[in-house]
């Protein structure tokens, strides 16, 4: 839920804005103040780095942003111009466009002091039916040294440019207070607009959200399967985020809000909707998963072909939900300069790096593949039976790179899930959950073996743990002291198979010691 002062707070915002809005402007109100003295030619001004394209540039914002339009006007070419002593004027409506039109990425503009060109196209405007260039060009000044300045073709156009992008008419009715003074490149109006763009883009997520997944329910129940239904109740959420993205970020493309500014908004924008997208991926997997592979104890019936499905789908929803949570963080980190020019080299190094990380990572690489071959040839699955290191223990959990296995004092050991691959071992319930169990018992020649299959026929059917199917006593063996008897009885599940294994275990001892005051016993 939304906090109540902050809904509050942006109704006022917009209460004042529409009171604002529908009062008339100022006629008095100009678009631009300067209040800088005039300059002309080409002057070499040592607070300005014109060394490079992209240094005179962002000098040229850098004045412009602290109200100095004289110094702005340095790095104009103004040769040429009918009255030179309006460079402050030319250069304070070049920087408006600059500022409202967010499209010069300053760090792809060329920093190479000597560039082969004498000239460097860094924007383009749309003047009528042409496009004009912003064009930078390098000419040698008084002193003999070569600057880089905007052009001369660009600046005599500089009022036409500045036509296309001024206050709309709707914009000039605000008033001064609400256009004046810039802060970062942008009006008070639009970052009360940026104030407006989360409130009503939270709005809009909710409400699109709300409408296309009751949509989706009416067309789900028509279906005759659930899947539909789980994934359109799993969607409400993540849709609202990525409806709410998407919104915000049109939104604040229509403010016109600074390169800055619009950068920084517009990584929000994209984190919330690239967020958004692997919370709808995650969440349907999920959903879907325990839809279709229902959560059994390790102690039910379960037939081994659903347990086979459930393994397989456990391990696929595992290794899914990591590729896309490694996607999810890549394009997230992409979406920053520093990381891909970091990847990019990591990129043109990758011979040497590739077999340094290969190496350092083989283990994890073998569990990782040693898990996806595991769930497509399943020697074992959640709920088996598997002797390891001279114990028997139930699988309890799978995960992507080893496995937990369960033993009757509730030990539980951490197997890599390449040791099931490499090595062999026993799985007792990888055909069929039910078990024989066999108990052994050394007695005397003289011992009533008939009495004793008839008193295992007893033990059996008076437990419920006998499956039924297998109840067996005989004489596996002999030496010099007497035999030995072996019992064979079968269970359902390995909980019940060693109960009834104990049970038989001491009812036959205890009666074969009443038998002759226990002469018998070996």
């Amino acid at each position: 839920m939304t906090p109540r002062w902050f809904v509050r707070t942006c109704v006022a915002l917009l209460a004042v804005l529409v009171l604002v809005t529908s009062a008339p402007a100022s006629a008095a109100d100009p678009p631009y103040t300067t209040n800088a003295a005039p300059s002309s030619g080409l002057v070499a001004d040592a607070t300005i780095d014109r060394a490079t394209p992209r240094r005179v540039l962002r000098s040229f914002l850098d004045a412009s942003r602290d109200g100095h339009f004289e110094i702005a006007s340095h790095c104009l070419d103004l040769r040429g111009i009918a009255d030179p002593t309006t460079g402050p004027e030319l250069a304070e409506e070049l920087s408006y466009v600059l500022y409202r039109r967010p499209t010069i990425d300053l760090t792809k503009v060329s920093d190479e002091p000597g560039a082969h060109d004498a000239e460097v196209s860094v924007d383009t405007f749309t003047v009528g039916d042409q496009e004009v260039p912003l064009t930078l060009t390098r000419v040698k000044f008084d002193d003999g040294v070569a600057r880089w300045v905007i052009a001369r073709k660009t600046v005599r156009r500089i009022p036409e440019i500045a036509a296309t992008v001024r206050a709309s008419p709707w914009e000039q009715r605000f008033p001064a207070a609400l256009r004046t003074p810039v802060v970062f490149g942008n009006a008070p109006w639009q970052w009360l607009g940026i104030l407006i763009s989360v409130f009503l883009a939270y709005l809009i997520g909710r409400i699109g959200a709300a409408v296309v997944t009751r949509i989706g329910a009416r067309f789900a129940k028509s279906s005759f399967t659930l899947v539909d239904d789980v994934l359109v109740t799993a969607s409400r959420r993540p849709l609202r985020t990525i409806l709410a993205s998407i919104a915000f970020g049109v939104l604040v493309y229509a403010l016109q809000v600074s390169l800055a500014v619009a950068k920084l908004l517009g990584h929000f924008a994209y984190t919330g909707f690239i967020l958004g997208v692997a919370w709808l991926l995650l969440a349907g997997f999920g959903m879907v998963a325990r839809l279709i592979s229902p959560v059994h104890s390790l102690a039910d019936d379960v037939a081994p072909d659903l347990a086979g499905e459930r393994t397989r789908r456990a391990l696929l929803q595992r290794v899914a939900s990591a590729g896309i949570v490694g996607v999810t963080v890549a394009l997230l980190l992409l979406q920053f300069d520093v990381v891909r020019h970091v990847g990019l080299s990591l990129l043109a190094s990758a011979g040497i790096a590739g077999v340094v990380l290969g190496l350092a990572a083989q283990k994890s690489l073998a569990g990782l593949i040693a898990g996806i071959q595991l769930s497509i040839t399943q020697p074992i699955r959640l709920g088996d039976v598997v002797f390891l290191d001279g114990e028997s223990g139930v699988v309890q959990d799978i995960f992507l790179t080893y496995a937990v296995v369960r033993y009757w004092d509730d030990r539980c050991a951490v197997v890599p899930l390449s040791r099931f691959i490499d090595q062999s071992f026993q799985n007792w319930t990888l055909l069929r959950p039910e078990l024989h169990a066999v108990v052994l018992m050394h007695v005397k020649f003289t011992a009533p073996v008939e009495l004793l299959r008839t008193k295992l026929r007893e033990l059996c059917e008076a437990s419920p743990k006998w499956d039924k199917r297998e109840c067996v006593l005989q004489v596996s063996d002999s030496d010099m002291y007497g035999m030995f008897l072996r019992a064979t009885v079968s269970a359902r599940t390995p909980t019940e198979w060693w109960d009834l294994r104990c049970a038989v275990r001491e009812g036959l001892i205890t009666y074969l010691a009443t038998i002759d005051g226990g002469v018998h016993l070996g």
